[in-house]
């Protein structure tokens, strides 16, 4: 499994985990290699990058479990992408690398709230790309 788009997320009633067996980065996460460094304390989700044939997308692994290092810039952010459902807007605006959201079965957040916060965060992730859009056209 590769994970989902959010915007895709937002779409589906239900939404598919993986455990260690079948997660895409468990022998990486194993060895303790390979994560971007940043593990947000608000869930414990991580970043792993992942090389693609059309190029590199994040898989934001919402996992309390995993072994990847911690970046310790990142324990005093208030909230991830995903608690926030800023992951939406990021992707809308097309805002650094693609990413997928990747729910394990070892989520602290259940895979149903986290779909439940995007679908609240959608609204206010369109506005703001339409004032974006908005903004680029007037000039």
């Amino acid at each position: 499994m590769r994970g989902y788009r959010p915007l895709d997320a937002v779409k589906l009633k239900v939404i598919e985990t993986v455990d260690c067996g079948t997660c895409p980065v468990t022998m990486a996460c194993a060895v303790e290699k390979g994560g971007n460094g940043y593990t947000y304390s608000c869930c414990g989700s991580t970043g792993f990058l992942m090389e693609r044939p059309d190029g590199v997308e994040l898989l934001m692994i919402d996992c309390g479990k995993h072994n990847f290092e911690q970046n310790d810039q990142v324990v005093d952010m208030p909230e991830c992408p995903l608690c926030s459902g800023n992951a939406l807007a990021i992707e809308l605006l097309g805002l650094g690398t693609p990413a997928r959201w990747l729910p394990t079965v070892h989520a602290q957040i259940p895979a149903s709230v986290r779909l439940e916060t995007f679908r609240k965060a959608l609204p206010e992730a369109e506005e703001l790309a339409a004032r974006v859009q908005k903004r680029k056209a007037a000039k």
